[in-house]
């Protein structure tokens, strides 16, 4: 595939910001609303100033499944995703590893007082990044560990 790619033919012509802004492209723009000048702003701002690695690893989950099975048995919780659990775990790794949950800013660094994440959500109105506020697991539900 991609010596194949590399051979195929190439655009006449590239994109470039010119080139999809006229009429010709039949592109319109549209001007955004309050909430999503601000998620545009905060998205770009968190790009640009906060340091950014990728990390792909494999995770042995059968615990984990297993945790969520339970909690999902007991009666009057809310239904519980692996989703839930990572933020969780985030929030407590976060707590137990402070040297993580820092920040680069206007040269020096900055040091949080408590363990905010932030995940990307997509919904009907576009992408939104809420901030769950010190997210952490609930000590006082009882697991088995059978």
């Amino acid at each position: 595939d991609v010596e194949k790619a590399s051979t195929a033919a190439r655009p006449s012509a590239a994109i470039t910001g010119a080139a999809i802004t006229g009429a010709a492209a039949g592109l319109a723009g549209v001007a955004p609303d309050a909430v999503h000048a601000a998620m545009a702003r905060r998205m770009v701002q968190s790009k640009r100033d906060v340091p950014h690695f990728y990390l792909a690893s494999e995770a042995e989950v059968t615990a984990l499944l297993d945790l969520r099975r339970q909690l999902n048995g007991i009666d009057g919780y809310p239904r519980v995703t692996l989703n839930h659990l990572v933020v969780a775990a985030v929030g407590v790794a976060l707590r137990e590893l402070p040297q993580a949950n820092r920040i680069w800013l206007d040269g020096r660094i900055v040091a949080f007082d408590s363990t905010d994440v932030g995940i990307a959500v997509s919904t009907p109105r576009g992408l939104f990044a809420p901030v769950l506020r010190a997210p952490q697991l609930n000590d006082s539900i009882s697991i088995s560990s059978a």
